[in-house]
């Protein structure tokens, strides 16, 4: 038997010109197709822009909520069609009800590794800097000697160009990123052990 999940993810797309929020609505269907893999038992995808006209959404934000029709267009809270709007005619003619679905797969990635960096430092230094020099030369486009001589910024640039020295390909002379993975790899396995 077919089964069906959709999972709705809210993505903020700025402030509109009144200062409301925006939302974009990112939709990831989850199908598990029955024996024959095809779209037809999924009704709801199968005239997907006819399935959004006839649907409520409902916002929660904090103790608010919101419901917005599928098809309001013209209120505050709305569906914003200064683009343009998903229409039966073009989605039936890319998915017809025979088309393949492959299907959802659960993919465990609780035991993956993740190479990330400090964003929260990231944020605070690139803050700092900036406002350190924005302080220093007023309404003047900075000097590259005022940049140069900062110790705060003398540091970014050491850091970056150690990183780089230990990515640069032999060969092109250009960072090689999974050489960098690789290496970075490495360090964290030492550091751990």
């Amino acid at each position: 038997m077919a089964k069906q999940s959709l999972m709705w993810t809210a993505l903020p797309n700025g402030v509109a010109a009144d200062g409301s929020l925006r939302v974009s609505a990112l939709l990831s269907p989850r199908l598990t197709p029955d024996a024959d893999q095809i779209l037809k038992p999924f009704s709801d995808l199968t005239d997907w822009p006819d399935t959004i006209r006839h649907s409520k959404f409902t916002i929660h934000y904090g103790a608010q909520s919101i419901g917005i029709s599928g098809n309001q267009f013209a209120a505050h809270a709305r569906v914003d069609n200064t683009i343009d709007v998903a229409d039966s005619p073009t989605w039936t003619a890319l998915f017809h009800k025979d088309t393949y679905v492959a299907g959802y797969v659960f993919v465990d990635h609780s035991t993956d590794r993740v190479m990330s960096y400090d964003t929260v430092a990231v944020h605070s230094l690139a803050q700092t800097l900036y406002s350190n020099l924005g302080r220093s030369t007023s309404d003047a486009l900075p000097k590259i000697s005022q940049i140069l001589g900062d110790p705060d910024w003398q540091g970014l640039i050491d850091a970056v160009s150690a990183i780089d020295r230990g990515s640069t390909s032999d060969k092109t002379n250009l960072r090689d990123v999974d050489l960098q993975i690789a290496r970075s790899k490495t360090k964290f396995t030492s550091a751990t052990r």
